[in-house]
């Protein structure tokens, strides 16, 4: 069952005909006395690598680490070229005799994608609920989690506005709507002993498969927060060449339609 916990005002249980859908970073507080609350995570939109200078890379490999390359001048100089780098990276040296890279560690922010929350479980437990925020005191199971899906896109899609996007809009604002989609990617939460991806030796071309993917960042979370298990819906709202474009912090605040997929009991 797909259980969404909430404030009774909140519920479609109890004539609620909204659903607020939250972003990576409304669930971030700057405030570091809210960092040991379940609800709020610090870490939701950064990326964190750690290397070892031992560790040696190829342009392709330190490219999917860093977003950082080398390649050859027409002179036959290598040279690091750092356009797409993502974040500050510490460390990185660049051995031109026998082409390879390595770097110490690398951070940055991921781009900010609309989100929202559920509990993958067997059974309603409101405890559960009240782990995850003390004010939950009701609930609704979300019935049919393809048509939620879907449909919220389509609603997500038909109210966005030029405000929503975290980026300078000033120009060209009709390309920025007119061609833009929603993916839609939802699993369960993985939760791992530390967020940050570390590159070893034995593990190197899975963990750079692996952080490679936007989503890597999406779904892996602290083993601290792993109290309530979560399932989450990711919107990721993109261009017509596929660039993921970040949105602003607010969350945004839906008019539901009568069949969404969510079961009221």
């Amino acid at each position: 069952m797909y259980i969404k916990y909430c404030k009774k005002e909140h519920s479609v249980n109890d004539g609620c005909n909204t659903i607020l859908i939250g972003t990576l970073k409304s669930y971030v507080k700057n405030d570091s006395s809210f960092s040991t609350e379940l609800i709020y995570d610090n870490n939701e939109i950064k990326k964190s690598v750690c290397s070892s200078q031992d560790i040696q890379l190829s342009s392709g490999e330190l490219h999917k680490a860093t977003g950082i390359k080398f390649d050859q001048s027409k002179d036959g100089d290598i040279f690091l070229d750092i356009t797409d780098s993502n974040g500050q990276v510490s460390g990185l040296t660049l051995d031109a005799s026998s082409q390879k890279a390595s770097f110490i560690d690398q951070s940055g922010e991921i781009p900010n994608c609309f989100i929202y929350c559920l509990a993958n479980t067997n059974e309603v437990n409101q405890d559960d609920g009240k782990k995850i925020n003390k004010d939950y005191n009701n609930s609704f199971e979300i019935k049919n989690i393809h048509d939620f899906c879907y449909t919220t896109a389509n609603l997500l899609l038909k109210n966005l506005t030029l405000e929503d996007f975290d980026f300078d809009t000033s120009k060209d604002t009709l390309a920025y709507l007119k061609n833009i989609q929603i993916k839609i990617i939802c699993r369960d939460i993985e939760y791992k002993e530390s967020k940050t991806a570390h590159i070893t030796e034995k593990n190197k071309n899975k963990i750079l498969n692996e952080i490679d993917k936007y989503e890597r960042w999406l779904f892996v979370k602290d083993k601290k927060y792993e109290d309530v298990p979560e399932f989450r819906i990711a919107f990721i709202i993109m261009d017509e060449y596929g660039t993921i474009l970040s949105v602003k912090k607010e969350s945004k605040l839906l008019y539901l339609p009568e069949m969404l997929g969510i079961s009221q009991t």
